[in-house]
């Protein structure tokens, strides 16, 4: 029977929250959805995405990074290195969840899909990633002292963009869809284009006309949605190579 299950997951230095959604036969291959850098779990395009992915027979599981929405930890500590590392913590103990079996997906939006990006390079059991609205890198926040600080990131965050250390997301990585909006005032379409260029077969780029960095437009998230759901079935429950 389909439902939710909430869940408080070990994570680098305190506990995440998270929300698994099941599908009507569990267990089955597992999706990972990682908000971006001020966002939370229960933003309304991450809900509709695991009840459209649970609904297609996969299991999804949305959760808080440290310092966001019910997770443990403060936002001004977050880098990211550390979230790369939370996002480790909760594969692995999912991996083992009664519900799970078979492959792992990540979804990513804005930094997220950065941070889905980086764990899918060292991970063997990531068979799909799909990025919303995603930088290829952070080059544009060095410098944003000010900026950052005001959205109450702190130091740790701005003396890893000052080493240059995680501010480019990694190449080589087959089966990626990349989504952006057309109309993104944040993340350039450019960087779609680096992504896409870097990614190994097979791969997919859509630009959808309209949509702006958080898929506000519903026509708009519609698209990148079932788009999504397409791209996590042939992949995870379909088989395909």
């Amino acid at each position: 029977m389909r439902g939710t299950e909430t869940l408080r997951l070990r994570g680098v230095t305190g506990a995440l929250a998270a929300v698994l959604h099941l599908p009507a036969r569990p267990p089955t291959p597992l999706v990972i959805a990682c908000h971006g850098l001020l966002s939370t779990n229960d933003s309304p395009k991450y809900v509709e995405l695991a009840d459209a992915l649970a609904e297609a027979g996969l299991t999804c599981a949305r959760f808080d990074f440290g310092g966001c929405g019910g997770s443990a930890g403060a936002l001004k500590e977050t880098t990211v290195a550390r979230r790369v590392a939370e996002l480790a913590a909760v594969a692995e103990a999912l991996a083992a969840h009664r519900c799970v079996a078979g492959g792992l997906g990540l979804m990513g939006s804005s930094l997220g899909g950065l941070i889905a990006l980086r764990h899918a390079k060292g991970d063997p059991r990531v068979r799909a990633v799909v990025t919303w609205a995603t930088p290829a890198d952070l080059k544009d926040l060095q410098g944003e002292e000010a900026l950052l600080l005001r959205y109450g990131l702190g130091r740790p965050l701005l003396e890893e963009l000052e080493r240059g250390e995680g501010l480019e997301a990694p190449g080589g990585l087959a089966r990626c869809l990349i989504l952006h909006g057309a109309a993104d005032a944040l993340v350039p379409v450019a960087h779609a284009r680096a992504l896409y260029a870097r990614a190994a077969e097979p791969k997919d780029l859509a630009i959808l006309p309209g949509a702006d960095h958080v898929f506000s437009d519903p026509a708009a998230r519609a698209e990148a949605l079932s788009r999504t759901v397409v791209w996590f079935t042939r992949f995870l429950l379909d088989g395909a190579a």
